[in-house]
C-alpha cells in the first residue's frame, strides 16, 4: 500500500506548518489574522444587547478586580472544559485573559478597551457552552448549577431505565433463547438503546465536537467513537441475524459514565465551595501579629477577624 505525503505549507499567521486548503493552520490563526469575523452583532448574534452601556454597567465586576465580568458556562465538567475555555482569547480577540472556576462554572474575562461583550458570550457558545453573565449580587451555584445537575440527573435517569431494561432482554438470549422470540428480544433492546444514543449521550457530542472543532484533546471523542462503533456493529449483527450484540455492554458503559462524571463534579463543586474551605478554619485561633510602639506582640485572634494584609504566625499543624 502506498502511502502519498500530503503538501505542508506554514500557516499565514503562527508559521506553524499545515495541510488545511486554507492558508492557516486552524480557526483560531484565521480569527486573528481578521481573515474570519465574528457575526454581525446587529443581525446575527443574539446577545449583542449586551453591547448596550446600561449592561455593561450592571454586570461590569469592581474596577480594582482583575477581570471585568463574570459567565456562567453550562456544560463545564471536566478538566478538558477548562483548558478550553482558558484559551479563549486564542479564540476571541475582545478579551486579552480568561480564568475558569471550576467549582462554579464560571469564566471571568479580561475585556481589551472597547472589547465587545456580545462577542466573547457568542465565542463562549460556540466553544459548546451555555453562557449566562451574572452579576455581583447573583449566586450562580444555587441557582444554575441546580438547573444543571436536574437536566443531567434526567439524561441519567433514562440511561439507567434504558440499560436496566436491556439487561433483562439479553439474558435470556445470553442463556441460549434463540429463533423469533430471540431476535424479537435483540431487537426490543435496539429500540431501547435509541434514547441512550439521542439523548443521554447528548453531552458527549457536545464535547468530542469542540475535540474536532478546536484541535484540543478531550475525553468524549473515545467514548463517542466507542458507543457509536459498538451501536453499528450491534444493528449489523442484528439485521445479518447473526453475530454478537452490544446493546447491553454499550448502554451500560454509557450509564456508568454519565454517573460517575455527575458524582465527581458534585464532589468536586462540594469541596471547592468557599463553605467547605471556611469549614478548615472554624475553631482555630491564629496568631495575630501586632506593633505596640515598636515591640511585635501576637494576640490571638480568632479565624473571622482576619482581614486581608493581616500579618499571623502559623503553628505546626496548622491549617
Amino acid at each position: 500500500m502506498q502511502i502519498k505525503s500530503v503538501a505542508q505549507s506554514p500557516c499565514l499567521y503562527c508559521g506553524t506548518l499545515t495541510s488545511r486548503i486554507s492558508s492557516y493552520c486552524c480557526g483560531a490563526c484565521e480569527i486573528l489574522a481578521g481573515c474570519v469575523t465574528l457575526p454581525a452583532l446587529a443581525s446575527s448574534n443574539p446577545y449583542s444587547y449586551l453591547d448596550n452601556e446600561s449592561f455593561k454597567r450592571l454586570y461590569r465586576l469592581d474596577p480594582n478586580s482583575s477581570f471585568d465580568y463574570v459567565f456562567y458556562a453550562e456544560g463545564v465538567h471536566c478538566s478538558s472544559c477548562v483548558h478550553l475555555l482558558e484559551k479563549l482569547p486564542d479564540f476571541c480577540d475582545e478579551i486579552t485573559n480568561s480564568q475558569v472556576n471550576f467549582g462554579k462554572s464560571t469564566v471571568s474575562v479580561k475585556l481589551k478597551n472597547g472589547g465587545s461583550l456580545a462577542a466573547v458570550a457568542l465565542t463562549i457558545e460556540n466553544l459548546g457552552y451555555k453562557p449566562k453573565l451574572l452579576n455581583l449580587n447573583e449566586n450562580s451555584k444555587d441557582k444554575n448549577q441546580r438547573a444543571e445537575a436536574r437536566a443531567y440527573l434526567m439524561k441519567i435517569a433514562v440511561a439507567g431505565f434504558c440499560a436496566g431494561n436491556i439487561m433483562l432482554f439479553v439474558i435470556p438470549v445470553y442463556s441460549g433463547l434463540t429463533g423469533l422470540t430471540g431476535q424479537a428480544f435483540n431487537w426490543i433492546s435496539f429500540f431501547l438503546f435509541l434514547p441512550i444514543l439521542f439523548y443521554s449521550a447528548i453531552p458527549f457530542y457536545k464535547g468530542a465536537l469542540n475535540s474536532l472543532k478546536f484541535k484540543v484533546v478531550n475525553v468524549d471523542l473515545p467514548i463517542v467513537v466507542a458507543m457509536v462503533t459498538g451501536f453499528t456493529l450491534s444493528l449489523v449483527n442484528l439485521v445479518r441475524g447473526d453475530g454478537n450484540i452490544y446493546f447491553d455492554s454499550t448502554a451500560s458503559f454509557i450509564f456508568f459514565i454519565l454517573s460517575a462524571r455527575f458524582l465527581l463534579k458534585k464532589t468536586q463543586v462540594n469541596y471547592l465551595s468557599i463553605n467547605q474551605a471556611q469549614s478548615f478554619f472554624r475553631g482555630n485561633d491564629y496568631l495575630l501579629s501586632t506593633n505596640d510602639n515598636g515591640v511585635v506582640k501576637f494576640i490571638s485572634t480568632p479565624w473571622q477577624d482576619l482581614k486581608m494584609g493581616d500579618v499571623v504566625k502559623i503553628r505546626r499543624g496548622q491549617t
